[in-house]
């Protein structure tokens, strides 16, 4: 699979196809479960809706004079599970995926805008592979490819990374403090993850320093071994899949995980390089 994945376009497409699978699971998710994009919601945190003077939202809203009518939302909605089911169709296919993924594009940002809060991190991170690849897609060709993934390498390498630096200096997490309080909590909790941290106290700090240690240095599986390359993935795949379970928060598997080929796609060309 390493081989095949150190070939620009069927690494980038591989990325296509999961984010695409990303896109279906956060669309169904909602139209399954309204409540989510309720204020007081899972989804809605106000990160991608900053209020900055010159807000791309704040910008997009003065040029419409109106707010984004929520009656749309099902409808677009439902238009983001057929650009998903399109994308994954035409990635698998060597298909154009100019038309699936400027549809899914546009689709998106009227979600983002009209929810409270325009949806979560992993929305984003979505949202930044699939305007890469409409680039490489509309300058189509090996040297675009090439730097589009390297681009949705850089971008998940820094989301891991700053994660792991703003936890450094709280010895909170060292401790197994936040850990304990963040199951605690209503959104986020689980009383069984509870009942297991007061059971085992030394779980809560472990957990904690893992999650510091492992983002921190998330950077270095572009330097492992191949044959461990895929190990290390398979571990921080694993971490979102428990934080999926526990939290949550299953859009974030998708986000990360189509990032993965991009990653894999770098580290052998590093390896070859080197």
């Amino acid at each position: 699979m390493i081989e095949r994945l150190g070939d620009a376009h069927t690494a980038l497409r591989a990325c296509l196809f999961v984010a695409s699978l990303g896109h279906f699971v956060y669309a169904g998710q909602i139209l399954a479960n309204p409540s989510l994009a309720l204020d007081t919601g899972l989804l809605p945190w106000n990160i991608t809706r900053c209020r900055y003077r010159l807000s791309p939202v704040r910008l997009l809203r003065l040029l419409a004079r109106v707010d984004m009518p929520p009656r749309l939302l099902p409808v677009m909605l439902c238009t983001v599970l057929v650009g998903s089911v399109w994308l994954m169709a035409a990635a698998v296919f060597n298909a154009n995926l100019i038309m699936p993924l400027t549809l899914l594009l546009l689709s998106c940002a009227y979600v983002r805008i009209t929810l409270p809060y325009g949806a979560n991190a992993a929305d984003a991170m979505l949202a930044c592979i699939v305007v890469a690849a409409l680039f490489a897609e509309s300058v189509p060709s090996p040297i675009s490819e090439k730097a589009v993934l390297v681009f949705i390498c850089a971008q998940v390498i820094l989301a891991y990374s700053t994660a792991g630096l703003m936890k450094c200096s709280n010895w909170k997490w060292y401790n197994g403090s936040f850990v304990r309080e963040l199951f605690s909590t209503e959104s986020f909790g689980l009383s069984v993850v509870t009942r297991g941290f007061r059971r085992f106290p030394p779980l809560a700090p472990l957990a904690g320093t893992s999650i510091v240690v492992g983002e921190t240095l998330f950077w270095t599986v572009l330097l492992v071994p191949l044959p461990f390359l895929l190990v290390a993935l398979g571990v921080a795949f694993m971490f979102h899949w428990l934080v999926a379970a526990v939290m949550g928060l299953n859009t974030f598997v998708w986000s990360f995980l189509a990032t993965y080929p991009a990653i894999i796609f770098c580290a052998t060309a590093i390896h070859g390089s080197a």
